[in-house]
């Protein structure tokens, strides 16, 4: 799978600091490596909610109820192994625009959950993100 080659490829991919410096999130490069390492075979659930605390910095995660009944019915499907891409906000960390730097420790929610069957991947609506 591509994202177990790509581990470290973040932090090579800049190796002397740039003008406007380097991302500063919550997760560090071993942490980035034990990220990729997370096994398909979790529940999506809890593929989400590691992804929203290593990554986001987040608290937990809260799934609408229509979320959970997607990541169920994907579940019975037999697409509960497919990886996950989260589809949020690109100007924060955080599900909330405003929030800047590296909030930590907030509650990430999670809108609605949707699946690319064709291209391999479960994604969830972080927040007020339409698609």
């Amino acid at each position: 799978m591509c994202s177990l080659t790509l581990g470290p490829a973040p932090e090579e991919a800049l190796p002397e600091p740039q003008p406007w410096g380097r991302l500063k999130t919550p997760l560090s490069p071993q942490r980035w490596g034990e990220l990729c390492r997370i096994g398909l075979e979790l529940p999506i659930v809890d593929k989400i909610r590691t992804i929203a605390q290593a990554v986001y910095g987040a608290k937990d995660i809260e799934l609408c109820p229509e979320a959970q009944v997607k990541i169920d019915r994907y579940t019975q499907q037999g697409f509960g192994n497919l990886p996950i891409c989260m589809a949020k906000t690109d100007l924060s960390l955080s599900h909330q625009p405003d929030k800047k730097g590296v909030p930590r420790d907030f509650i990430l929610p999670i809108s609605d959950v949707r699946a690319s069957i064709g291209a391999g991947f479960i994604y969830p609506l972080v927040g007020t993100v339409h698609h």
